[in-house]
């Protein structure tokens, strides 16, 4: 098997494949270990007949890596995990602003009973 540079190649079979690997930064490496583990239930659920999910960490990046039959089984995979992504991230953003929030009203708090 040889290694292809492009969106579509032949693998294994003379079977036509789309490929496609993601990388994506995030603010520490706790929120990307973070969505790394929601993540990878998803990528033995969701694999079937038509596409592959494999996902890793390295450091604050996830590297998502989608295999399909074709591209539209490839959109549907990467639209689909990209969306669970967006999602996360605005959860871990929305509960890091709430505990920021809880820090300095408790030290509001401590103050003003001094």
């Amino acid at each position: 098997m040889s290694t292809c540079y492009h969106d579509a190649c032949c693998v294994g079979n003379s079977k036509m494949r789309a490929h496609a690997v993601v990388h994506l930064g995030f603010p520490s490496q706790k929120q990307s270990k973070i969505v790394l583990e929601a993540l990878q239930p998803e990528t033995t659920a969701i694999s079937t007949h038509r596409s592959r999910v494999s996902i890793k960490g390295r450091g604050k990046t996830l590297i998502i890596r989608f295999e399909a039959e074709d591209t539209s089984a490839l959109r549907a995979a990467i639209n689909s995990f990209l969306r669970w992504v967006f999602l996360m991230k605005t959860v871990l953003n929305s509960v890091d602003k709430c505990m920021q929030f809880m820090k300095n009203s408790s030290e509001r708090l401590n103050t003003s009973l001094l």
